[in-house]
C-alpha cells in the first residue's frame, strides 16, 4: 500500500514535474494490478517483481512531493508507533475523498490507470476493497490509535512538510477532521 501511495500522491501533488507524473501514473497502473496477488500469491514472482517496480517508481516519482496522506502517516507512526506502510493504508481513502474536489481529473486519470469505470469517483470505492482484500480492516482505532492521542496526531501532521504540496491546502483543522474520519 506504500507503493501504491507514493506513486497516487506524487501524481496528485501540483508540483510541476511532468517526468514524475508520467512514472506515478505508470507505478500506478503497474501496483494496481499486482498489490492482491502479491499479498495472496507470495510465490508468484511476477507480481513480486511487478510491486518491486511499482515501489521504485513510486520513489522516484516522489522527489516531486507527496501530500497529506504522507503527513498523516508519518504522525502516525512517530505517536502511535504505527508501521508506514499500515498507517498509509488507514489514511489513504480518507484523505484522498478530501482531495477529490481539488483535482478531479487527476482522480480521472488514476481511475484509467487503474481501469476503474466510473471515473475519477471510483478511485476511492476501488481503494477501500483493495485494502480489505489484502487484508486491512477498520480504521485507525482498531489498530490502537487512541482518542487522546489526537492533538499530538494533529500537531505532528501539521509540521510535516510532506502536505505542503498536497492538492488540497490543509491546516490543523483539517487534520483534526482527517484523523477523526479515519478513526
Amino acid at each position: 500500500m506504500d507503493a501504491l501511495t507514493h506513486n497516487i500522491e506524487s501524481y496528485l501533488s501540483p508540483a510541476y514535474h511532468p517526468l514524475c507524473d508520467g512514472i506515478a501514473l505508470e507505478g500506478t497502473r503497474i501496483g494496481a494490478a499486482a498489490l492482491h496477488t502479491a499479498v495472496h500469491e507470495p510465490n508468484n514472482l511476477k507480481a513480486r517483481s511487478d510491486m518491486m517496480m511499482s515501489s521504485m517508481m513510486g520513489a522516484i516519482a516522489f522527489q516531486k512531493d507527496l501530500g497529506a496522506v504522507h503527513a498523516c502517516a508519518h504522525a502516525l507512526g512517530a505517536v502511535c508507533d504505527l508501521h508506514h506502510g499500515l498507517a498509509n493504508a488507514l489514511m489513504i481513502d480518507t484523505v484522498l475523498a478530501w482531495n477529490y474536489q481539488a483535482v478531479p481529473a487527476k482522480f480521472d486519470e488514476l481511475a484509467h490507470v487503474c481501469k476503474l469505470s466510473g471515473g475519477g469517483t471510483a478511485l476511492v470505492p476501488w481503494l477501500k476493497a483493495l485494502k480489505a482484500s489484502v487484508g486491512i480492516h477498520g480504521g485507525l482505532a482498531a489498530h490502537g490509535v487512541k482518542p487522546e492521542q489526537l492533538a499530538r496526531l494533529v500537531e505532528v501532521a501539521t509540521a510535516d512538510i510532506c502536505h505542503q504540496t498536497n492538492p488540497r491546502p490543509c491546516v490543523a483543522a483539517d487534520f483534526e477532521r482527517l484523523f477523526r474520519a479515519a478513526m
